[in-house]
Parts: C-alpha cells; sequence; structure tokens
C-alpha cells in the first residue's frame, strides 16, 4: 500500500468501525527534536487495522511528517485504514528515524 503525503486538516469521510490511534504533538516538539532530546510520541513500529481511525494532531510551531502524512502546525488530520499493507515513512518527531505502519485485515 502507498501512499501520497497529505497536508492539512482532513475532513472523515465515515465513521470509524475499529479503534482510534491518537498521536499528539505537544508544543515545543520541534525544539526538543533538535537539541536532541529524544521525543518518543509514536512506535517506530505501529500495527493497526482496517477500520481503525489514525488521529494526529499538531500543536507544535512546526509541521510535522509521520510516516505518509504531513500535519501542519495547529492542524489535525485524520485518516481511516481501508486497505491492509504495510506504510513506511520519515517521521520529524523522531529524529532521523522513520515510522512504519502495518495495517493488518
Amino acid at each position: 500500500m502507498t501512499l501520497a503525503s497529505c497536508g492539512g486538516t482532513a475532513s472523515p469521510t465515515h465513521a470509524t468501525t475499529g479503534a482510534v490511534y491518537t498521536v499528539n504533538i505537544p508544543a515545543g516538539t520541534f525544539d526538543q527534536v533538535m537539541r536532541g532530546i529524544l521525543v518518543d510520541l509514536i512506535p517506530r513500529r505501529l500495527t493497526v487495522r482496517v477500520g481503525d481511525e489514525f488521529v494526529i494532531r499538531n500543536n507544535d510551531v512546526m509541521t510535522h511528517v509521520v510516516g505518509p502524512f504531513t500535519v501542519r502546525a495547529g492542524e489535525t488530520f485524520r485518516y481511516f485504514w481501508t486497505k491492509p499493507g504495510t506504510i513506511k515513512g520519515e517521521c520529524t518527531i523522531r529524529m532521523n528515524e522513520t515510522v512504519e505502519i502495518e495495517v493488518l485485515e
């Protein structure tokens, strides 16, 4: 499964049929990452299921990338998993690291 990077606030298109996994990026996260402080807001490998909802709330002053998703400062992004697969991408809340999201049936 491949997803393009998305910016802005996505509107939910349907109700969650599974769990909701939320990443809250607090103010000051960018500064901590730049100072070399480990900010552990999301695991390097996350497993979700089709029907689950993924929510990223960016309360920081900088745009952040979590896997294939780009969320601008002050915005909330929502995504509903509709197909199984594995997604890998950059993670700016974990300096020089990536995140892998496995979507199970």
